[in-house]
């Protein structure tokens, strides 16, 4: 290019463990040796523990109910991501654009 710069092409491939994580918060800060520790979790709510099955004398289904172990909610850990304070700045510029983006 006339003005000095140039293209540079990267091709991006899937590692064969690849997967999409829901989040709806993150957990994480600095590491002793400087990089960022970000640990994504998602929300659940208490597992069911009961199923309760109510059936009349003709033997059909009258009623039936779930009961859960508690009425407390677990956030479960989904993945932790490591990177360096160079990466972290990069993740923070392009979430910074994005939400901008967004109004």
């Amino acid at each position: 290019m006339g003005d000095g710069t140039k293209d540079v092409v990267t091709k991006l491939g899937y590692a064969k463990d690849y997967r999409i994580v829901h989040a709806d918060s993150a957990l994480g800060g600095p590491t002793p040796r400087g990089e960022f520790r970000l640990e994504f979790t998602t929300t659940l709510p208490a597992p069911i523990v009961l199923e309760k099955t109510t059936i009349d004398k003709a033997g059909k289904i009258v009623q039936q109910s779930l009961e859960a172990e508690s009425a407390e909610f677990l956030k479960e850990r989904q993945v932790t991501v490591m990177m360096s304070r160079e990466t972290a700045k990069n993740v923070m510029v392009m979430l910074s654009g994005l939400l901008k983006e967004d109004g």
